[in-house]
């Protein structure tokens, strides 16, 4: 089988095997792949990987229509987005780019699918997302209170106080958008390098934690980012879309800070203490975002910033 044949085979294999999972799904009423959300892009990563991105784009236009056809609108907005996903960490393969550039430019682009599948659907379905998260909070504000009229209680106060002042339900909804984005290009990075790697493709080397070090210019633009996310908090702006823009980028900045504050508590861990265990990193990670927060944000920035990696690393 000469090359061009090989390849338009494999171009119908992928938009194929696509196709029957969207009428999988279609028979669990799209409850399968909103599990399995992380697996869309790898028939799209293997074809990319294998023939590169201008080769790719017959498949992608073709895997646009098998959506279009198989799938209902919600659906096709998320296939669409992890689609390009695909074919962008494909590409990145096989153009030998580094598994660290490959993973952060994977991040990007599902956080900005969850984003933007999240505002053309309430656009679409007619709901304003600002407005339903502002109802549910009052109704937690207002349970909240009649509980505290019935009660001595000064923690049940404060905690209402911090729902009602800091706007703690828009908090959880940005983070959650961005973390879901996150883990979701996590999980496509690790699953698909296993899958090129059964399919004899050259995946690059992935780094380690104490080998990767990020640039000093992504901590002061995450910084202010962080403080742009409470600012738009305190004081919303009088346009939703820029408020929303601003207060999601800045949860991705709080996010990004606080994962590099984990970091450096991991690689002093493992550099000083020597071989540590995962359940209590697990437990560690776990206390230092629901009790610690802001001084893990603000180590992550000093990590980040300053040489505290590079002397850690190479202390003898």
């Amino acid at each position: 089988m000469n090359n061009k044949t090989k390849k338009l085979t494999e171009g119908a294999a992928v938009i194929a095997i696509l196709g029957v999972f969207l009428l999988i799904d279609r028979q669990f009423v799209g409850l399968f792949s909103s599990y399995v959300l992380f697996l869309l892009p790898i028939p799209m990563m293997f074809f990319s990987a294998k023939y590169g991105f201008m080769d790719s784009l017959p498949v992608l236009f073709g895997m646009f229509v098998v959506a279009f056809l198989f799938s209902s609108l919600a659906t096709f907005i998320y296939v669409v987005g992890e689609c390009i996903i695909g074919l962008a960490y494909g590409s990145l393969v096989y153009q030998k780019r580094s598994s660290k550039v490959t993973l952060i430019i994977t991040m990007i682009l599902s956080v900005l699918t969850e984003i933007i599948c999240i505002i053309l659907l309430a656009k679409f379905f007619g709901y304003d997302i600002a407005k339903e998260i502002d109802s549910i909070q009052s109704m937690t504000v207002s349970i909240g209170n009649y509980l505290d009229n019935n009660s001595n209680s000064t923690s049940l106060s404060n905690t209402i106080s911090l729902f009602e002042n800091l706007g703690v339900f828009k908090t959880i909804f940005y983070i959650t958008t961005v973390l879901a984005g996150v883990l979701d290009a996590i999980l496509t990075h690790v699953i698909g390098r296993t899958v090129l790697r059964r399919f004899k493709i050259d995946v690059p080397k992935g780094d380690t934690i104490l080998t990767h070090y990020p640039p000093k210019w992504a901590g002061y633009i995450t910084l202010i980012g962080f403080v742009i996310y409470f600012y738009a908090l305190k004081k919303p702006f009088s346009n939703e879309l820029l408020e929303m823009s601003m207060q999601f980028i800045g949860a991705a900045c709080m996010i990004y800070l606080l994962g590099y504050g984990i970091v450096c508590v991991y690689v002093y861990l493992a550099r000083y203490v020597g071989k540590t265990n995962p359940i209590l990193m697990w437990i560690l990670t776990i206390v230092l975002i629901s009790f610690f927060a802001l001084f893990t944000v603000l180590l992550g920035f000093i990590y980040i910033t300053t040489n505290i990696h590079k002397k850690m690393v190479t202390k003898e």
